[in-house]
């Protein structure tokens, strides 16, 4: 008998089945299933969701991939997502079991994956939205998604699930059977000074369509946003030494990077002396040529250009090269020894969070001597 070496594989199979056939069942007892995606805020798209549907009534648990894998709960509190086995998107009948036990009538779920095949397949079997909003289709991920904004979109697409309204101002979907822009409605005067983190005013805007289509009052989802804790790669600013520390590692792209730069830009001037730390990721190495136009704008106003990171030296020298001017390598070490903040200086953190950035900003965290508001101010 040869064939005995199939029944393992078969039950394999079946043990699969079954599994996919109970996670159906427990999404159709979640009414409200919401997927992020997008190439730019993502994470803290889905964070502002879950902060709003819970200040509004609707009992909501994220998932968050962002720079630290988290879930967040009802209540506010956040865990780390279980990875016994790496990243994988069939965590998510893990993390729909956890849902339905703190009684979740809403997921948020960040789409965690990149290409297209895959995105279909989490949307399609693991979530099976009934909204999802696309964030924006800037180019990243080139390898998977495309080389161009319309490519990106395309590949992108491949997340979007039959019956679903999607959330977006992206003209790029406007052919889907149900689109609801975002919100359009003026906020209230200074709302976006209450968020312990930069909130951009598209993003909050996203998040109210949403609450919006779950059922949540306006008012109600205004006032529980603010209340949403950031991700770590918008976390800060810190104080630690005589350093005042901008976390931008996550903005990833050029624009938001600028945005975030403008908005600290006065506080960090006052320090006299302002570094741009970049953060290299070998597996970003595109991402180079797209940040020389911030960089330079940066460096003629005086700053000081320094790379860390993966093959830092290489990245260093093509600054160096593209931009005239000297660019050092500091080891990723460095970024958490008290010595490298005793100047008084103010450091913009650019580029991607992964890595070096994160071991940076877990420093900052534990050794800040004040929580600083999101313009960079002191509390």
């Amino acid at each position: 008998m040869r064939w005995w070496w199939l029944i393992p594989l078969v039950a394999l199979v079946l043990a699969g089945l079954a599994e996919r056939a109970a996670h159906a069942r427990r999404l159709r007892r979640i009414p409200v299933r919401i997927l992020v995606n997008g190439t730019r805020g993502k994470t803290s798209v889905t964070r502002l969701i879950a902060a709003a549907l819970n200040a509004g009534g609707v009992r909501a648990v994220a998932k968050c991939t962002g720079s630290d894998p988290r879930e967040i709960l009802p209540d506010g509190t956040e865990r780390p997502t279980p990875r016994p086995h790496g990243a994988r998107i069939t965590e998510l009948f893990g993390f729909v079991r956890r849902a339905l036990s703190h009684e979740a009538r809403a997921i948020v779920v960040e789409c965690m994956a990149v290409l297209p095949e895959t995105q279909r397949a989490l949307s399609r079997h693991l979530v099976q939205p009934t909204i999802i909003v696309m964030t924006n289709a800037v180019v990243d991920h080139v390898d998977e998604l495309g080389a161009d904004e319309r490519e990106t979109a395309q590949g992108l697409a491949f997340s979007l699930y039959p019956g679903a309204v999607l959330v977006t101002a992206e003209q790029f979907f406007a052919d889907w059977p149900q689109v609801v822009p975002p919100d359009r409605d003026q906020l209230p005067d200074g709302y976006l000074d209450r968020f312990s983190f930069p909130a951009f005013e598209h993003n909050v805007r996203l998040a109210l369509a949403v609450a919006a289509l779950a059922g949540v009052d306006r008012e109600d989802a205004l006032r529980g946003m603010p209340l949403a804790q950031p991700d770590i790669g918008m976390a800060g600013p810190f104080e630690v030494g005589s350093s005042l520390i901008v976390n931008a590692f996550a903005a990833n792209d050029p624009a938001s990077t600028q945005a975030r730069y403008e908005l600290a830009l006065p506080q960090m001037a006052a320090r006299g002396h302002v570094v741009m730390l970049y953060n290299h990721r070998a597996d970003r190495i595109y991402r180079l040529k797209g940040f020389l136009p911030f960089l330079r704008g940066a460096l003629a106003h005086g700053a000081q250009l320094l790379v860390t990171g993966e093959d830092a030296a290489s990245a260093a020298r093509y600054f160096g090269r593209q931009l005239s001017c000297p660019c050092d390598v500091v080891p990723p070490a460095r970024l958490t020894d008290a010595a490298f903040y005793a100047p008084r200086q103010a450091i913009f953190c650019v580029g991607n969070i992964k890595g070096a950035g994160a071991d940076m900003i877990h420093y900052c965290m534990d050794q800040q001597k004040e929580p600083c508001h999101a313009d960079g101010h002191l509390s």
